[in-house]
């Protein structure tokens, strides 16, 4: 039998558009832990809106008959058992030139290509030794985020209002409705290759990229930046995947263009509201409070953390904004920055119970007081990147409390962005 496997708790958590699952019980008896969907590949998109569910096969199948479910707006995937992929055919048919190396990483080396038939350029990911599982979720992460199906358009998924509550009141905001293309806005898998050795090599399209760190941002520029990226986000989102490594070199920028591609879903994984995720990811100082609290329960927020070191560094002129030595050490410069008293409470608010060497350091921490944006802008900054907006904005990004950061959709709708918005 397929049902829901979970139910929100909405005196707790924030409403957001979640891709939630459906999953088969008999085969799945208990609540799924730890890094969810390798084992499966979504079969149907299931978009429900005022308690109404209808249900869109990607193989365009005949629509199931709609069901209640009690969230309000909600999009869920319906999933099966997912077999070892298959090759694309049409790999056999190009016919690749290795140009040179572009980059290496923890589990796969990256190569500039060209197509010496058609003299197009691309991207091989070979891919290392690493546990089939994780190859095989990220070719169907990849996969899902090409699928042209007209469920995946992000306005599809958002109603004009969506709620949010906490103990003390209950509040609305509203959501920028017009249809974007954020899938442009994601690096696209062409298709992929497994040699005789069985190494999977991964086909991208080609990204213009440039040094980002060399770059002279205005204060357009660079909300023409964050709008691309925020786009993108948003999209992957929609999809009900976490990126979880949103950093400056996972996002080719085409400076002259204002466009931008996310690249590198070796991290990724599907979001499952409540379930334990690994808080092994992110590179250190990118990390959100809640991984390095070893708090497993996190969302897609953990992104749009990132995105918030990204734009802070930039902006006050310290990159990275926050640079521990180690996680403990990365706690504690983000603890220097917010204070010691937000995180006691968020701890507090969500059980977070620690242990071993983090537990002895947060309780001989001493007392730090939350910064002001504007008194740290003061110290240092970029005079023509910073303003009132911008103080709203960031406040929002970089939070303790994961549940109050805003959603890329929010993000897109704050007044820092309205010179951009499309």
């Amino acid at each position: 039998m397929v049902r829901s496997v979970n139910v929100i708790d909405e005196s707790q958590h924030k409403s957001r558009v979640y891709a939630d699952a459906l999953v088969d019980l008999e085969k799945t008896p208990k609540y799924p832990q730890g890094d969810l969907y390798s084992n499966y590949e979504i079969i149907e998109w299931i978009h429900c809106k005022d308690n109404q569910c209808s249900f869109q096969s990607i193989d365009d199948i005949e629509p199931i008959t709609p069901l209640t479910y009690p969230n309000n707006t909600n999009t869920f995937i319906k999933l099966k058992d997912l077999k070892k992929p298959q090759e694309d055919s049409s790999a056999s048919d190009m016919k690749l030139e290795v140009l040179s190396k572009i980059g290496k990483g923890r589990y796969s080396d990256v190569y500039k290509a060209v197509d010496i038939a058609t003299d197009k350029y691309y991207v091989i990911k070979f891919l290392k030794p690493i546990r089939r599982k994780r190859i095989f979720r990220e070719i169907l992460i990849l996969n899902n985020l090409n699928l042209k199906n007209p469920y995946v358009k992000v306005s599809k998924f958002i109603d004009v209002n969506f709620n949010y509550y906490n103990q003390d009141s209950t509040l609305v905001r509203k959501y920028y409705m017009k249809e974007h293309n954020g899938r442009e806005n994601i690096i696209l898998l062409d298709h992929y290759e497994i040699s005789n050795t069985d190494q999977y090599k991964l086909i991208f399209e080609s990204a213009v990229d440039c040094n980002f760190r060399s770059l002279n941002f205005t204060k357009i520029k660079l909300k023409k930046y964050t709008w691309e990226l925020l786009k993108g986000l948003d999209y992957i989102h929609s999809m009900g995947i976490m990126h979880r490594d949103i950093k400056p070199y996972n996002v080719c920028y085409d400076y002259e263009n204002d466009k931008i591609k996310i690249i590198d879903f070796g991290l990724a994984e599907f979001y499952y509201p409540l379930a334990e995720h690994n808080v092994r990811v992110a590179s250190r100082v990118y990390k959100s409070p809640e991984l390095l609290v070893n708090y497993k329960k996190y969302d897609y927020s953990l992104d749009l953390w990132s995105l918030g070191c990204i734009l802070a560094a930039l902006v006050f002129q310290k990159d990275p904004f926050f640079h521990g030595k180690d996680n403990n050490d990365q706690l504690l410069k983000i603890i220097k920055i917010l204070g010691t008293d937000d995180l006691f409470n968020y701890m507090e608010k969500y059980e977070i119970r620690l242990q071993g060497e983090i537990k002895q350091m947060v309780e001989d921490f001493p007392y730090y007081p939350k910064k002001s944006w504007r008194k740290l802008a003061v110290e240092k900054c970029n005079k023509e990147l910073f303003d009132s907006e911008f103080v709203d904005f960031i406040d929002g990004l970089l939070c303790y409390d994961h549940q109050y950061r805003l959603t890329a959709r929010e993000a897109m709708m704050m007044p820092w962005l309205d010179a951009v918005r499309e």
